[in-house]
């Protein structure tokens, strides 16, 4: 008696070298057969139901940060309402009014804001002239620089004999200022007056509030064209388009990122605030010191709801993966067994 013989089959008896082939495509698509893909089934079965959780609880920070960018807006209507900055003696003041006033519902205080009027004279000789105040239109962001070198940059679109601005560099004097969008101060640039009645104001921006995920574009959807699970990796904004999706989430109020040291603003601008006088304007006052109790409220819940995204959604992501490994390992037999007929079919025409 032999030992070690393998199964008494020759190739000949399988029909050559064709024969073997063929029957390595029947097991793989025997791989695909329906009887044989209840684990995928499982694994797709359990992600739904890990899914369905998600979208309702993303869903419900999507609702909350929609009323707190409302609310954001209402502020920022409210504080346009005024329109009157009270002025002050220092920028350190103008900045401890805009806490005070708005605390956590602005974004980033703008430092060295300021009124600037203008006129259309400063005097002739020396006899002494009262200005007269000259009308004209600024663009929200336009820079506006004074003869003397000092700039700052438009906080609001204005027609008018005042402006506010943002971000002062250097010293406004009274002397001539002029206006441009961008560049540098050149000789040449209009200028529409003398610099006057300039003081010290609080100017602050407002950025709506935003939540980030993390998302592998190959698990969800499972991608079984891809090898790598973990490719397409990228963090978008929470919408109602892809809530329930990604591994976890990220709330950022206000808008800005403090992960990467550089504290980037995710979102762009919704508008800028001003410090006023509250006991001028109290009923504008209150509404903003109850809108922002409101948003304190709803951030406070959002954290909650992004607490039980981050513990559901790994639970989640893992059965992700298994739907895509079930997937990839049927791509594979599939482009296994094209591959094979093909060579079938060369060996056949030679």
């Amino acid at each position: 008696m032999a030992y070690g013989s393998t199964f008494p089959i020759t190739a000949a008896q399988y029909g050559g070298s064709i024969g073997i082939l063929s029957a390595q495509i029947i097991s793989l698509n025997g791989y695909q057969e329906p009887g044989n893909q209840n684990s995928l089934g499982v694994a797709s079965e359990r992600y739904s139901v890990f899914l369905a959780p998600c979208e309702t609880v993303d869903a419900e920070i999507i609702r909350l940060t929609d009323e707190n960018n409302s609310d954001l807006d209402t502020i920022i209507s409210t504080s346009a309402s005024v329109g009157v900055a009270i002025s002050f003696a220092s920028d350190s003041e103008a900045q401890t009014a805009l806490d005070n006033l708005y605390s956590d519902a602005k974004t980033n205080n703008y430092p060295n804001s300021l009124n600037v009027g203008w006129a259309d004279t400063s005097g002739i000789g020396s006899i002494p002239v009262v200005p007269n105040p000259e009308t004209s239109t600024f663009t929200e962001g336009d820079l506006v620089y004074e003869g003397g070198g000092a700039y700052g940059f438009v906080a609001f679109t204005t027609t008018s004999s005042q402006v506010y601005l943002r971000s002062v560099v250097g010293v406004f004097s009274g002397g001539s200022i002029s206006s441009i969008t961008s560049g540098e101060p050149a000789p040449g640039d209009p200028t529409v007056g003398f610099a006057t009645g300039i003081y010290t104001i609080g100017i602050a921006s407002v950025h709506h509030d935003v939540s980030l995920i993390e998302s592998y574009g190959n698990l969800e959807p499972p991608n079984a064209s891809a090898d790598n699970p973990y490719g397409g990796y990228s963090s978008p904004i929470l919408t109602s388009s892809n809530q329930g999706l990604g591994i976890g989430n990220t709330f950022f109020k206000n808008g800005i990122d403090t992960g990467d040291g550089g504290n980037r603003l995710l979102n762009s601008l919704s508008g800028n605030i001003i410090a006023f006088s509250t006991s001028t304007y109290p009923s504008q006052a209150n509404i903003i010191f109850n809108t922002v109790d409101e948003i304190e409220t709803n951030r406070v819940s959002i954290g909650t709801f992004t607490s039980s995204a981050n513990n559901v959604k790994p639970t989640k992501t893992g059965y992700a993966l298994n739907v895509w490994a079930y997937s990839r390992g049927n791509n594979i037999a599939n482009q296994d067994a094209i591959a094979l007929q093909a060579t079938i079919d060369l060996l056949e025409n030679i």
